[in-house]
């Protein structure tokens, strides 16, 4: 088996926020992404985010109020960092990646990691001993490619869309299995999915 890395990868600053926050090509309003997030904990009262598996977060098994439940709990949550066998990493050397290894390995796409990260918009493992081309054959992931030295692809796994008058909540919950490099992780390929509710443009 191939040494894997695991990476949640976000637009912002390093670090765990909910997905319900607003993509960044769409602005909402604060009203609007507090009534969003209501939506979510009302629909997940009697979720309990510690039986999810990171295999299956990774794997697009999961469904964003499922996503985001796990991110307010695992968010600075120590005793959920001690569930996971999660020790932080620092100084990784890129600064939208927060670090974690892995106490025990876990197998992703016939890969092996003990290595972890999280932002906001997905778990990904990081491969390595692979292209991100052979992955994305695997995973039937078509839409991108290499783009300004970079390998950016992804493949839809679910769309929902969302319309709520009476709290003005308009958008889409996307769910998208990923491929990619970055500048900063040389010779790995990021493998997984993505969890985000992209609201609409005014």
């Amino acid at each position: 088996m191939k040494a894997v890395t695991i990476i949640l990868l976000c637009a912002g600053a390093a670090g765990l926020s909910p997905v319900l926050a607003q993509d960044a090509t769409a602005p909402a309003s604060d009203a609007a992404i507090e009534a969003a997030a209501q939506v979510e904990d009302d629909a997940e009262d009697e979720f309990d985010p510690s039986t999810l598996t990171l295999e299956d977060i990774i794997s697009c098994k999961i469904d964003v109020p499922r996503y985001n439940g796990f991110v307010f709990w695992f968010y600075d949550n120590k005793a959920a960092h001690k569930h996971y066998g999660l020790t932080s990493i620092k100084g990784g050397g890129n600064p939208f990646l927060s670090e974690y290894r892995l106490a025990k390995p876990i197998t992703v796409f016939g890969q092996t990691t003990n290595h972890i990260a999280f932002t906001n918009s997905g778990l990904l493992a990081v491969l390595s001993g692979v292209t991100p081309k052979e992955m994305a054959e695997q995973l039937d992931v078509r839409d991108g490619g290499d783009f300004m030295g970079k390998y950016l692809a992804e493949r839809v796994v679910s769309a929902e869309r969302i319309d709520d008058d009476e709290i003005d909540l308009h958008g889409v919950k996307r769910i998208t299995m990923n491929v990619s490099t970055v500048s900063t992780h040389s010779d790995r390929v990021f493998v997984g999915c993505g969890y985000r509710f992209q609201f609409d443009k005014d």
